[in-house]
């Protein structure tokens, strides 16, 4: 889930790149930079926060105790 819009901006980044290395030559690594750039620490962060949430889910103590915090619903977990 979420992610149509990164790649619909790598979209663009990948079209200004390969514009880019038409017009001027300019290698296509500036794609690499320029999608590091733009969305690397996005996408550390997301990942960062999938593992986490991942090994949180897999501990029913854990699960317990977000529930009676209020932090999570039956819903969330479905």
């Amino acid at each position: 889930g979420g992610g149509i819009p990164p790649a619909l901006i790598c979209g663009r980044i990948a079209g200004e790149a390969v514009a880019k290395h038409l017009s001027t030559g300019e290698p296509l690594t500036s794609f690499d930079k320029m999608w590091r750039k733009q969305l690397g620490n996005t996408l550390e962060n997301s990942l960062r926060l999938r593992k986490m949430s991942d090994i949180i889910f897999q501990n029913e103590n854990m699960i317990e105790t977000f529930m009676k915090r209020g932090w999570i619903t039956e819903e969330t977990i479905k």
